[in-house]
């Protein structure tokens, strides 16, 4: 567990990074927010390997920015080609108004 921020000091439409040294995740971790949802995947496009912080987020849905291929953020499984092969996501809980990042936990997992 990986406390990020307050949840004032994440806006909606925002993104951080969080890295593997910080995370003790053997990867890089990318965080967004829309609306009240906070999403966490790996920052590395199962495709060619592209930073996902670049990347647009849109119902839940990330659109690597390299080649277009999307992934959905509540699953990690790829919707639209070139995506093949799923992405690794992460739970993100706000707790006590903190932002919450539970690497290498699927957010199904984490009740």
């Amino acid at each position: 567990m990986l406390e990020i921020c307050a949840l004032i000091d994440f806006p909606d439409g925002d993104r951080r990074l969080i890295p593997a040294a910080d995370s003790g995740y053997e990867l890089d971790i990318v965080i967004f927010r829309e609306g009240d949802r906070f999403y966490a995947i790996d920052d590395a496009c199962t495709h060619v390997g592209a930073s996902h912080l670049k990347s647009r987020v849109e119902d839940g849905v990330v659109e690597c920015w390299l080649h277009k291929g999307k992934f959905c953020l509540e699953s990690g499984e790829p919707v639209r080609y070139p995506a093949r092969i799923a992405a690794q996501i992460h739970a993100v809980q706000v707790i006590n108004g903190v932002v919450t990042l539970f690497p290498g936990v699927h957010p199904r997992d984490a009740s």
